[in-house]
C-alpha cells in the first residue's frame, strides 16, 4: 500500500491503516484488507446487515471486495448452520 515516498501506519484505536508523507506532509487514511476484516468481525458480532468501503473504483484487483465477500458469506453460512 505504500509507495512515493509515503509510510503505512495503523491507528489502534479506530483499527484503520493510513498512510503518511513527511516530504508533502500528506496524510491518508483508507481500508485495508486488515481493517475490513476488523470491520467483518464487528459486523458479524452485532449481526448488521453489510459494510462498505470506499472506492470501488480503486479496489484493481478485488482485494477489498473479496475480504468483505469471504467475510460475510461466512456469516451466512455459519447463521444457517455451517461450520465454515
Amino acid at each position: 500500500m505504500a509507495g512515493a515516498g509515503f509510510v503505512r501506519g495503523w491507528d489502534d484505536g479506530a483499527k484503520t491503516p493510513y498512510l503518511w508523507n513527511s516530504a508533502s506532509r500528506t496524510f491518508i487514511t483508507c481500508d485495508d484488507p486488515q481493517s475490513l476484516a476488523i470491520k467483518a468481525d464487528y459486523v458479524r458480532q452485532h449481526h448488521l446487515g453489510g459494510m462498505m468501503f470506499w472506492e470501488l473504483s480503486q479496489d484493481y484487483d478485488d482485494e477489498l471486495l473479496d475480504v468483505i465477500v469471504r467475510a460475510l458469506a461466512r456469516s451466512a453460512y455459519s447463521s444457517i448452520g455451517g461450520n465454515a
